[in-house]
């Protein structure tokens, strides 16, 4: 007798060869491929199964051939059905509250410059004198611009990816938007104390925040992506994995670099730089392919 998964790889390979046409037993029938990911595996199994037509729905039958249990597939439907009928939420708000605090806090950081311009030059000094000495507040702006920025980016990166929300996922959001909202706060102390006896104490509060963006980023991607947890169906293995892997080792290097901070905070200064630029690189090279993948999808 044939192996059920065997003939099913059959059918499976015939239809999609076939435009949705079959031969065999499942010949002049109306056949459909159900797709499900295992509610405790997390692996995608694909199904032929036969449906009738109800107006726009497809109704399907799990009857297993006659059998007095249930086929494996129905308990993933109804593993996921259930989970959606308690828990699922659409991601719509979510991204738009996202999206606010995102140019809020990007908008916040011209105060690191505003605030700092021209304190450092002596009284009377020329507009020529003030610009120079408020180099630090530059920069500060720029890279936490562009950090924030490409935090924006990843974000909408990983939400493309996601098919609905819990409300754990978005405690954890909520949780990684404070911390985001927190970036221009940091970044004015740096700008300020980068040249003085504060330079320390500034650098370590940036890159302790920039640490913990980084890791909260990081809970809300694995929480999602775990066993396909949040993740849309038709989401691509391949791009699933290169956003772990990218962004897994985000927390550690700001960590180190919070380190460096604390030993030389110029160093770690120009290290949260650089760091930016590379995310910066990465998300235009590396990340453009993982768009174009997804969009493929």
């Amino acid at each position: 007798m044939a192996d059920p998964e065997d003939r099913n790889t059959g059918i499976i390979e015939e239809f999609r060869a076939n435009h949705g046409k079959v031969g065999g037993y499942f010949e002049g029938r109306p056949l459909l491929l159900l797709t499900m990911r295992g509610a405790k595996s997390g692996a995608e199994r694909t199904t032929p199964l036969a449906y009738l037509a109800d107006g726009e729905r497809f109704v399907i039958f799990a009857t297993k051939g006659g059998a007095p249990t249930n086929p494996d597939w129905y308990y993933n439907v109804a593993a996921r059905a259930g989970r959606a009928c308690r828990a699922r939420m659409n991601t719509g708000r979510l991204e738009t509250f996202a999206d606010g605090v995102f140019a809020i806090a990007a908008t916040l950081l011209i105060l690191s410059v505003d605030g700092h311009f021209g304190s450092c030059a002596p009284a009377g000094a020329t507009l020529a004198l003030q610009l120079e000495c408020s180099w630090p507040s530059y920069v500060a702006y720029v890279v936490s611009f562009l950090t924030i920025g490409i935090i924006w980016v990843n974000h909408h990166t990983v939400m493309d990816q996601i098919d609905h929300a819990d409300r754990t996922f978005l405690m954890i959001t909520v949780g990684f938007l404070m911390v985001v909202a927190f970036i221009p706060f940091p970044t004015r102390l740096v700008a300020e104390n980068i040249r003085g006896d504060g330079a320390r104490a500034a650098a370590i509060a940036y890159g302790i925040t920039l640490t913990l963006t980084a890791a909260l980023f990081n809970a809300i991607w694995f929480y999602a992506a775990r066993g396909g947890r949040l993740l849309r169906p038709d989401a691509d293995p391949e791009t699933v994995r290169g956003i772990s892997k990218t962004f897994v080792f985000g927390p550690w290097l700001y960590l180190a670099l919070t380190v460096v901070a604390a030993i030389d905070p110029v160093a770690g200064a120009i290290g949260f730089g650089v760091f930016a630029l590379f995310w910066v690189i990465e998300s235009s090279v590396f990340g453009r392919d993982r768009s174009h993948r997804s969009a493929e999808r």
